[in-house]
């Protein structure tokens, strides 16, 4: 357990190092101490059973106290939790008026959560403090804090550590969408080497560490919960009028088109009724003229196809498919075979004799012709025959 100290608390030290979020305190404003979390205690009662341990502890009223924690992840799979707290005058004279946005942070709370093993010199621009793994060593000036003068510091008490001596400082730090709060930390060892690490201290982190009054802190942070909120409902609301906005683009776009189309449709509509009707009037003229000229053409075609022996006495065409002849052929033969011959001809669906008499002058029959439909997108479709 580590006490204050007041003649530590000097001008020189009424300062801060403040990065991005958080404003790092010295440590000699603080007493401090590590325990391990019983293991069935719910996250929920860990602040509860902070404070129930630092009323047991302080030497002071928590009424006068000003407090925080923060706990790791040990080697066992347990936690352990660093506590601390100071006296509310000497540390309100220190950060007098902190704005709301910033964390008030001992240095040794942010040193023990980046502590590994082996010595680490947990440094600001001010000032510097020194873990020991887990532990609290020493709170130095920042020009203080250099490798030797630590070395000696850690022989003089005995403590050895070999070339396990690393100095962290945080170069960079931001807050995440969540409340998260994202620091670059700069590793710099005995051999002159430099790495960097990048650590995220969640949010219920970074508000257990804050030492300000646990009733302000509340209410910073339902402020902060609430301000992030209206962001999401403002960056909300502002994607969705954007794709409104869109949407009446889109919109606006298919109402010029069509009234393109529209005006295009007036434009053409009248040539488009002069070419019906003319298209109506080709096709009542097409459908006279078939009426007119198919009986000549049937007849043709059963002309053409007939041979000398045979002639006509009479034809009758009582529909655009039928034609009904009365012929004279001078042998029965004659007529079958001119029958035969129109039937392979592929104008008939069917040709039949029928009322076949033999006279002196000849084979008088009836042939009855059945032509085939007439394909009608075609004018006058029915091939001559050659």
């Amino acid at each position: 357990m580590r006490t204050e100290d007041p003649e530590n608390i000097n001008d020189s030290m009424r300062n801060m190092d403040v990065i991005g979020e958080i404003a790092l305190l010295p440590d000699t404003l603080f007493f401090c101490q590590t325990a391990e979390i019983p293991k069935r205690l719910p996250k929920k009662q860990l602040s509860e059973w902070v404070y129930n341990t630092i009323v047991e502890v302080a030497p002071l009223p928590m009424d006068q106290l000003l407090w925080g924690f923060v706990e790791r992840e040990t080697e066992k799979s347990g936690y352990t939790v660093l506590w601390y707290a100071g006296l509310k005058e000497r540390i309100l004279s220190v950060i007098g008026d902190l704005p709301n946005g910033l964390h008030a942070v001992p240095y040794f709370a942010l040193g023990f959560l980046l502590a590994q093993e082996g010595g680490q010199i947990f440094t600001g621009d001010k000032f510097a403090s020194v873990l020991v793994g887990e532990k609290i060593f020493g709170f130095y000036k920042s020009e203080e804090a250099n490798f030797t003068h630590i070395q000696q510091c850690l022989s003089a008490s005995k403590i050895e550590i070999g070339d396990q001596l690393t100095r962290v400082k945080i170069v960079s730090s931001n807050v995440g969408y969540s409340g998260d709060i994202k620091l670059v930390a700069e590793y710099k060892l005995l051999d002159g080497s430099i790495k960097t690490r990048d650590v995220t201290l969640r949010t219920d982190v970074i508000w257990s560490a804050d030492i300000r009054d646990k009733v302000l802190i509340k209410s910073l942070k339902r402020q902060r919960q609430m301000d992030r909120i209206s962001q999401t409902g403002i960056r909300t609301a502002c994607v969705f009028l954007i794709l409104l906005f869109s949407f009446e683009i889109c919109l606006m776009g298919i109402r010029l088109c069509l009234l393109c189309k529209e005006s295009t449709k007036n434009r053409l509509q009248p040539k488009a009724l002069s070419i019906e009707s003319k298209d109506f009037l080709v096709r009542k003229i097409q459908g006279t003229v078939e009426q007119e000229i198919r009986p000549f053409e049937l007849l043709s075609i059963l002309n053409n196809l007939r041979p000398k022996s045979i002639y006509f006495l009479s034809a009758t065409v009582d529909n655009l498919h039928n034609v009904i002849v009365e012929a004279m052929a001078e042998t029965a033969i004659a007529a079958e075979t001119y029958r035969q011959q129109l039937d392979k001809s592929g104008y008939f669906e069917s040709v039949t004799i029928e009322n076949m008499t033999t006279t002196y002058q000849g084979t008088k029959f009836v042939l009855f012709c059945d032509f085939k439909e007439k394909n009608k997108t075609s004018f006058l479709a029915l091939d001559s025959p050659s």
